[in-house]
């Protein structure tokens, strides 16, 4: 199931190409770890975040470009723009939360997300009022 959740997401909903820059939060889990090789894969060059540096070096022995710990960088919008600096054309959101509202602003012109999950959101009791980011999200057809 990761595997087929990890594929889709990169071929049918962000049709991430060879070239591009795919971020993924919750990297090193079942569905992003995957989704990272098959991001390589496809050529795109890819980083990640976690939330230990173990799971930041298991990142790197499989292949990620960048990997960093979320919860030791001093600044989140600034560990991802070091990331990459170019902003990304792909975001596999599998997190959701604070990050998210970071990671938009950094998407670049007709950058694609896929959300497969929101575990930062799971818990709450009672419904996150974030940004005013629905316009990032919805595209009127």
């Amino acid at each position: 199931m990761p595997g087929l959740t990890a594929y889709f997401g990169l071929r049918e909903i962000l049709f991430a190409k060879k070239g591009e820059i795919l971020l993924i939060n919750g990297a090193a889990g079942a569905v992003g770890s995957i989704a990272g090789q098959i991001g390589k894969i496809i050529g795109c060059k890819v980083v990640g975040s976690a939330g230990s540096d173990d799971k930041v070096k298991y990142l790197k022995e499989i292949g990620f470009d960048e990997a960093f710990n979320y919860k030791t960088v001093g600044s989140l919008e600034e560990a991802l723009k070091k990331a990459s600096p170019e902003g990304y054309d792909c975001y596999f959101e599998n997190v959701g939360g604070y990050f998210a509202d970071v990671a938009l602003q950094q998407m670049r012109l007709f950058g694609r997300i896929a959300v497969c999950g929101a575990i930062a959101l799971y818990n709450d009791e009672v419904p996150r009022k974030g940004k005013d980011n629905e316009s990032v999200f919805v595209t009127p057809v």
